[in-house]
């Protein structure tokens, strides 16, 4: 599935915590995995300003974010582990496309997060 790397007003959203935060849903699809644009938007946003999103800022994201998980069932176990498959995936894809500097910044996110988890 193609992403159409873009970035829209109408996606960004007042949380009930009075913070603004943008959804988009990109890679979504039937059967698809949870999270993957919330990992997307996070992290490539990091690659463009130059930042290191952490595993816990990422929790932070938004009561509309955590109450999406608890009622999914997704704990933080298996948040970590969706986090994991996205930088691994994203890391394969640009490898693939032949982006060095971006499979660069996934592959140091990768090592990162895998490093917080120990």
């Amino acid at each position: 599935m193609a992403e159409p790397r873009d970035f829209a007003p109408w996606n960004l959203k007042w949380g009930d915590d009075k913070e603004l935060g943008a959804l988009d849903w990109e890679l979504a699809e039937p059967g698809g995995l949870p999270l993957q644009d919330l990992f997307h938007f996070k992290y490539v946003q990091g690659y463009l300003f130059r930042s290191q999103p952490s595993f816990k800022g990422l929790m932070r994201s938004g009561g509309h974010v955590l109450n999406y998980c608890k009622l999914a069932g997704i704990s933080t176990h298996i948040w970590r582990k969706l986090l994991l498959f996205h930088l691994s995936s994203r890391w394969v894809q640009q490898c693939n496309e032949g982006d060095r500097a971006l499979a660069e910044f996934f592959a140091k996110q990768l090592v990162r997060v895998h490093s917080e988890m120990i």
